[in-house]
C-alpha cells in the first residue's frame, strides 16, 4: 500500500493562487485550483486522510461513481486514474486521442468525445489499451509531422489514411492471439 505524500496537506493548507500558479502551464487554473481543493477536502472529511488508495477496494463501477462525485472530475480523469494509477483497463479519450480516432476512421464521424470513449473501450483488447492510449497521446504532442521516423517534418493528410476500423484491429488481433 502505498504512503499518501504529506505535501497534500500542504496543497490543502495553500492559498489558491499558490495553486493556480503551479498548475497554470496545464489551462483552467483557477477552476482546476478550486476542484482540487474541495476534491481533498473532502477526502479529509470523508476518509480522514487524503489518499485514493481505498480506491483500489473497490469495483470499477463504483470507483466511477465515487470519482464523478467530486466536482470537476469528469468522464476521462476517471477514466486517467483506472487506466494509469490504478492499472486497470480503461481507454482514456481525451482531444488528442478522439481527434486521431476520428481521422483514421475508428469512430463513427457523429461520436462525440463520450461516444468515442465507449465505442473504443467496447472493442480495443484490454491489453492493447495501455499502450495504444500513450502511443496515440505521444504522437498528437509530437505534431502533424513524423519527424521522429523520417527525421524531418513529413506532413500526414490523417483524413486520407484508414488503418481499419477499432472492430477489424481487435478482430485481427484476437484472431493472431488464437493461431
Amino acid at each position: 500500500m502505498m504512503v499518501c505524500p504529506f505535501h497534500c496537506f500542504k496543497v490543502l493548507a495553500a492559498e489558491s493562487k499558490c495553486i493556480e500558479n503551479a498548475i497554470r502551464c496545464g489551462g483552467l487554473a483557477p477552476t482546476k485550483a478550486s476542484c482540487i481543493k474541495n476534491i481533498l477536502s473532502s477526502l479529509l472529511e470523508k476518509n480522514g486522510k487524503l489518499c485514493l488508495e481505498y480506491l483500489r477496494d473497490l469495483s470499477v463501477e463504483e470507483i466511477k461513481a465515487e470519482l464523478s462525485h467530486f466536482k470537476g472530475i469528469g468522464p476521462k480523469t476517471v477514466s486517467c486514474v483506472l487506466l494509469f494509477q490504478l492499472q486497470l483497463d480503461d481507454f482514456p479519450v481525451d482531444t488528442h486521442v478522439f481527434e486521431i480516432a476520428k481521422a483514421i476512421g475508428w469512430v463513427p464521424g457523429v461520436a462525440d468525445r463520450n461516444k468515442a470513449y465507449l465505442h473504443l473501450n467496447q472493442r480495443i483488447p484490454n491489453e492493447l489499451k495501455f499502450d495504444l492510449n500513450c502511443l496515440l497521446f505521444t504522437h498528437a504532442l509530437s505534431g502533424p509531422g513524423l519527424s521522429s521516423v523520417f527525421g524531418s517534418k513529413v506532413s500526414v493528410n490523417w483524413s486520407s489514411v484508414r488503418f481499419g476500423s477499432a472492430d477489424q484491429i481487435g478482430g485481427l488481433l484476437a484472431k493472431k492471439r488464437s493461431d
